[in-house]
């Protein structure tokens, strides 16, 4: 992974995982209309992992923006954004923090202040 990563770079990355979450959403509720149920399952698969991967995106967003681009391990985080099981527990991680956005539409704020418990959670369900 570059060291030289922008910071405007993530949060491109960020909105594109988004984006790409809701399209394939919106692909699956059409094929759901059609009754393919297995293709859903697969593009909700997908989905839930593209918003685990904006999460992923916005954690080291939040760590380059502390400061901390020399603590962060780019090789790890990598393998990380690889992992079908590591987006899908993060993509669990960004519900269980963000409840309802009718509750707090101020995600960075929510997430920060809830930064330290995430880790800690985490850090029990897997460490590789």
């Amino acid at each position: 992974m570059n060291l030289n990563l922008k910071i405007s770079e993530i949060k491109k990355g960020i909105y594109l995982c988004l984006e790409n979450a809701n399209e394939l959403i919106n692909d699956a509720d059409i094929l759901l209309s059609n009754e393919r149920y297995s293709r859903v399952y697969s593009l909700t698969q997908f989905a839930i992992e593209e918003l685990g991967k904006s999460y992923m995106l916005y954690e080291f967003y939040t760590k380059l923006q502390l400061g901390k681009r020399k603590e962060t391990d780019f090789k790890y985080f990598r393998k990380k954004f690889k992992s079908h099981k590591h987006k899908t527990f993060e993509s669990i991680m960004a519900d269980i923090t963000m409840p309802s956005t009718e509750k707090n539409n101020d995600y960075e704020k929510f997430a920060l202040n809830n930064f330290k418990e995430i880790h800690k959670i985490r850090n029990v369900v897997y460490d590789d």
